[in-house]
């Protein structure tokens, strides 16, 4: 998908720049840091939650974002080789 000369046969790079690969990089992980705020901010102030169960929601949510984080991460793994054998 980037610009990347490894001498094997395969297709064509996606990008020939590095800048724009760096860019599209950078644009998701903005995004992605700007909606995450945005969902960890929601939960806390939710109007039907109680006072005593804030903290347990916000410690919910933390854990459910990294669970989901760690498991995109994993994934790319089989996804990737899946990529390679195409």
């Amino acid at each position: 998908m980037c610009n990347i000369q490894t001498g094997l046969p395969g297709p064509a790079p996606f990008f020939n720049s590095d800048a724009a690969f760096l860019a599209l990089m950078l644009l998701f992980a903005v995004s992605n840091g700007y909606l995450s705020t945005l969902l960890l901010l929601a939960v806390v102030v939710e109007d039907s939650l109680d006072p005593e169960e804030i903290d347990v929601a916000a410690t919910a949510s933390v854990v459910y974002l990294t669970a989901g984080l760690a498991l995109g991460s994993l994934l790319s793994f089989p996804v990737g080789r899946l990529a390679e054998a195409l």
